[in-house]
């Protein structure tokens, strides 16, 4: 089953009104509010970015989680939410607003392949290690236990398997742990 979540007010409409000749229309797949978030500063910044509209879901029956409320809570009332956990109907839905590329951002769900071809642009995974190494979904769980000295990202195109695809761009950033460990308010809960 799936819910849709209407915008309040969708000016931009599905069809290309009132966007922008050469604007890039994204689909963002997510769990995370924090991605919804730093995309929409991102996308303020540059006005050729447009989020058509974000999918998101509860996940697999054994790792159900309530995150994607978050989502839904954080995503502007002129951006339409999709709640689905069916991926067999993600392909008919997205075709609604005609995005140019897909962003996947801890999305608990392999995309169908028929989905990643839909977009003029393709389809991006942003990824929290440098791949191939640290596959999965905890990335920066065995860079903590493994006692890396950084935390690595990477984005890459989506081919229809689990982190693979070509490596468009790679960010490396130091795990600075003790500059918490000292601070009274880590340790502490308000």
């Amino acid at each position: 089953s799936w819910v849709f979540i209407p915008c309040q007010e969708n000016k931009k409409t599905v069809n290309g009104d009132g966007i922008g000749k050469h604007t890039v229309r994204i689909a963002l797949f997510t769990v995370m509010d924090l991605a919804v978030e730093q995309l929409l500063k991102l996308i303020e910044k540059r006005t050729e970015l447009h989020l058509a509209c974000v999918f998101t879901c509860p996940g697999p029956k054994k790792r159900r989680s309530d995150a994607y409320l978050k989502v839904v809570r954080v995503v502007p009332s002129n951006i339409d939410v999709i709640v689905c956990n069916r991926k067999k109907t993600f392909l008919e839905k997205i075709k609604l607003y005609k995005p140019d590329l897909l962003l996947s951002i801890g999305y608990p769900w392999l995309l169908p392949e028929d989905l990643l071809k839909f977009p003029p642009l393709g389809a991006l995974n942003f990824h929290n290690s440098h791949l191939p190494d640290k596959v999965g979904p905890n990335a920066f769980g065995v860079a903590l236990i493994n006692g890396d000295d950084n935390f690595k990202f990477c984005s890459h195109r989506m081919d229809g398997t689990f982190d693979t695809g070509a490596i468009m761009w790679k960010e490396t950033m130091p795990i600075a742990i003790d500059d918490y460990l000292d601070d009274e308010s880590f340790w502490t809960t308000k």
